[in-house]
């Protein structure tokens, strides 16, 4: 039996009427089934097939519900990541004042990635999958706050955001 499906009970007694099946959520794009096979213990030549089957989700993406990072005056290096079921991701800058360099490459399901191909092996067609790049924020030495946003964008236009927040020297807490 698969992985994501589940019955309850396995085997059933003589007069038992009521089974349970449920599945795990697809997260993947694609529907999956699978067939069940039950079987007469007195007599095993009588078998019953039932095919199950559960569509896929649709296409989506998402920072893991962050909006916002906020990061101090020092330069610094930090990783951003989310899960998505795509084909494809697209990162682009919306726009600010704290200048990003967005890499030409990301790790997306373990695979190195150019932005705005398709992914190698399509993992998000059977489940979701974590993504994930490094970027180099240099040190604000400004009297203001910086800020961006980068949006991704999936092959079929779902978008999540994520604003990034560089406070001033000025406006750092002062440790003493």
């Amino acid at each position: 039996m698969e992985d994501w499906i589940m019955v309850n009970p396995e085997t059933i007694q003589p007069g038992t009427n009521t089974l349970k099946i449920s599945a795990k959520q697809n997260t993947g794009r694609h529907e999956r089934s699978t067939v069940l096979k039950f079987t007469n213990m007195s007599n095993p030549d009588i078998v019953k097939e039932l095919t199950v089957t559960q569509m896929g989700s649709e296409e989506y993406v998402s920072f893991c519900g962050i909006r916002e990072i906020v990061l101090e005056p020092i330069a610094s290096d930090i990783i951003v990541w989310g899960i998505t079921n795509s084909s494809r991701l697209t990162f682009n800058l919306g726009g600010g004042n704290l200048d990003i360099e967005l890499p030409e490459e990301y790790n997306a399901g373990g695979e190195l990635t150019k932005n705005g191909a398709l992914i190698p092996y399509d993992p998000g067609q059977h489940d979701e999958f974590v993504f994930r790049f490094m970027l180099h924020i240099s040190e604000n030495v400004l009297k203001e706050s910086r800020k961006n946003v980068i949006i991704v964008t999936t092959e079929n236009g779902k978008q999540s955001h994520l604003s990034i927040i560089q406070i001033s020297s000025t406006n750092s807490a002062k440790v003493q």
